[in-house]
C-alpha cells in the first residue's frame, strides 16, 4: 500500500463579520502553537497569507502589529514552513473603526468584480510583499501557490493573465463535491476530476493534460445531517475543548436547501474534529495525498489533540513545490 502524503494548509486570516477578531487570538497566538507542536515532530505547513490584510495595516499605520507577523512569517519560513499568496479582495473597502475592521461591502469579496488590471496588480503587489519578507530568511524564496479568497477562483479566464504574469502555478481553492451559494460565496465543484490533483488551463473545473496550471483540490468527505447533529452534541457537553481561539465572527448569509441539510460533503479540515474521526477519514480516502485546510483562527483543543495525533503519524508531509 502506497504510504500517504499529507498536505496541510491553513488560511492565515482575520474574520470578516463584526467583530473581525484580534491579531493575536486570530493569527499570533495559535500559530504560534501550531509551529511548536510541528517543531516538535519536524512536520511542515503551508500558510496561506492574506497579504491584502498586510497592505490595510501598512495603510493604517499599525506598525506594530505588522511588526508581529512578519516576524511571525519569518519564523514559519525559517521552521521549513511554506508561505503562498492568498487574496480577499473586499479589504479594499475595509476601515478600521473602535478596535476592529469594518467591511461596509462585500462587493469586493470576489476578485472577479474587479477590472483584470486590477487583478493582475493585486497579485503581484502580494507576491512581492509576501516575498520580501520571506526572502530575509531565504533569499531564493519564491511563492508558486495560490488560494483564492471565498474559494472564489471560478471563472478563471479572468484570473489567468494573473497566474502566468505572476509566475503561479498552483491553485489549490476547490473541493470534490462543494457547492455553496451566499451573500458572499459562491461556487460550484460538484463536478471537478476527483483527484489528487490535476493539470488545467482555461477553467479549474475541466482537466487538461497538456495545461500550465496545476490545480490540488482540498479533501472532502462526504457527510449527513445525522453526523452533523452528533457533532453539535458533542460541543454541546464539551464546550471548552470545541471552542475556537479565534474571537471574531464570519461573514454568514451562506443559503442551503432541504437536501444540503441531509447529505452534502465538507472540506477536511483539524478545525473541530477528534483525532480519531480525523485519522479515519484520512484512511478511508482513496487518494495517496490527502489535503488538509485550516485556520489559526478557526482552531481549538480539540484542533490541537488532532495536529498532534497528525504529527506523530508515520505520514510524509509536503508542500506544492514537491508536486511540481
Amino acid at each position: 500500500m502506497t504510504k500517504k502524503k499529507i498536505l496541510l494548509t491553513f488560511d492565515y486570516e482575520l474574520f470578516f463579520g463584526y467583530p473581525s477578531g484580534s491579531v493575536e487570538n486570530c493569527l499570533l497566538n495559535p500559530t504560534k502553537k501550531i509551529i511548536e507542536i510541528m517543531h516538535r515532530y519536524r512536520k511542515s505547513a503551508t500558510f496561506f497569507v492574506d497579504v491584502m490584510y498586510l497592505q490595510k495595516l501598512y495603510e493604517a499605520k499599525q506598525y506594530d502589529t505588522i511588526c508581529k507577523i512578519e516576524e511571525q512569517i519569518k519564523v514559519l519560513v525559517k521552521e521549513g514552513h511554506r508561505v503562498e499568496l492568498h487574496l480577499h479582495p473586499h479589504w479594499l473597502d475595509a476601515k478600521f473603526e473602535k478596535n476592529s475592521w469594518i467591511f461596509p461591502t462585500m462587493k469586493h469579496y470576489r476578485l472577479h468584480s474587479l477590472e483584470e488590471s486590477k487583478i493582475i496588480a493585486l497579485f503581484k503587489e502580494g507576491k512581492l510583499l509576501l516575498e520580501k519578507i520571506a526572502r530575509e530568511v531565504s533569499p531564493a524564496y519564491s511563492v508558486v501557490a495560490f488560494r483564492a479568497g471565498g474559494w472564489s477562483i471560478e471563472p478563471f479566464s479572468k484570473l489567468k493573465n494573473a497566474f502566468l504574469k505572476n509566475s503561479i502555478k498552483i491553485d489549490s481553492s476547490t473541493g470534490y463535491g462543494m457547492k455553496l451559494q451566499g451573500i458572499a460565496h459562491m461556487f460550484d465543484f460538484s463536478e471537478i476530476p476527483h483527484k489528487e490533483f490535476y493539470r488545467f488551463e482555461e477553467s479549474v473545473l475541466q482537466e487538461d493534460e497538456d495545461g500550465r496550471f496545476l490545480e490540488v483540490p482540498i479533501s472532502t468527505y462526504r457527510t449527513t445531517i445525522f453526523h452533523k447533529i452528533l457533532r453539535r452534541i458533542r460541543r454541546i457537553r464539551n464546550p471548552d475543548f470545541y471552542r475556537m481561539v479565534g474571537d471574531g465572527k464570519s461573514v454568514g448569509g451562506i443559503k442551503r436547501n432541504y437536501f444540503d441539510e441531509i447529505i452534502t460533503y465538507e472540506m477536511l479540515s483539524l478545525e473541530s474534529i477528534e483525532p480519531k474521526r480525523l485519522i479515519k477519514f484520512i484512511k478511508n480516502d482513496k487518494h495517496s495525498l490527502v489535503t488538509l485546510i485550516s485556520h489559526p483562527k478557526g482552531m481549538s483543543e480539540i484542533s490541537f489533540n488532532s495536529l498532534d495525533v497528525l504529527c506523530r503519524l508515520d505520514y510524509d508531509f509536503i508542500s506544492y513545490g514537491d508536486l511540481l
